[in-house]
């Protein structure tokens, strides 16, 4: 796993305790940012995840911040994060 994708890998993990409290919430996100991931559009992925940000006033993920080179880098981010959110662990079950 290259520092990249276990950046984006850790930052799904993170988004996920932080973000998300119910699990509608989560299956519904996951299935949108697959789609936008298939498509290529690193801004409609941010703005997805900013969307899912505002109630709890958090800022967005930092990774997907940094220029990423070609569409092939930021599909290997972003899957990379979907990795880490679809991560479950104690807080998140217990939050569900």
């Amino acid at each position: 796993m290259s520092n990249l994708e276990e950046k984006a890998f850790k930052e799904g993990i993170l988004y996920r305790n932080k973000q998300l409290v119910k699990s509608c919430n989560y299956q519904l996100l996951v299935y949108k940012l697959t789609s936008i991931i298939k498509k290529g559009d690193k801004e409609a992925f941010v703005a997805m995840l900013l969307d899912y940000s505002k109630p709890q006033k958090e800022p967005a993920i930092s990774v997907f911040d940094e220029d990423l080179k070609d569409v092939q880098q930021f599909k290997t981010a972003a899957y990379a994060f979907l990795m880490g959110l679809s991560q479950l662990d104690q807080k998140s079950v217990n939050n569900a």
